[in-house]
């Protein structure tokens, strides 16, 4: 009491024989590898060029380093206290000269020198106020 008796005989009707199966797998494979190599040649040749620089008159900007930030014109810190009071240096900008203060300690602030002479050294001979 099969529904459908005729179903094995329409399979056979419709079904490839096995050389032509594989004549098609042949093809469907060759498909693919062409068009991977188009689509790769495609992405060579017209995208990838885009992300270049590949015009000889264009200047490219390089990124630079950003400058060094100045110490000598850090506005002082008095600091708080944490060590023992001590007389140090620093530069001031507005006089553009290095002058002394008590110092307090734990300071964050690098415009601070435990002579006069580092401080002019570093600041005041560099900026050429001397």
């Amino acid at each position: 009491l099969t529904l459908f008796p005729n179903l094995k005989s329409m399979n056979a009707e419709y079904s490839h024989p096995p050389t032509q199966r594989s004549r098609w797998r042949k093809i469907v494979i060759i498909c693919l590898v062409l068009f991977t190599i188009v689509g790769a040649l495609i992405v060579y040749s017209y995208i990838l060029p885009r992300f270049r620089n590949t015009d000889s008159n264009t200047t490219l900007i390089t990124p630079t380093k950003e400058p060094e930030h100045d110490i000598c014109m850090e506005e002082i810190e008095r600091g708080r206290w944490c060590e023992p009071m001590s007389y140090r240096w620093y530069y001031h900008n507005m006089s553009q000269k290095c002058l002394g203060f008590h110092y307090i300690g734990c300071i964050k602030s690098k415009n601070l020198f435990k002579t006069r002479a580092a401080c002019v050294e570093k600041c005041e001979i560099r900026l050429g106020q001397i």
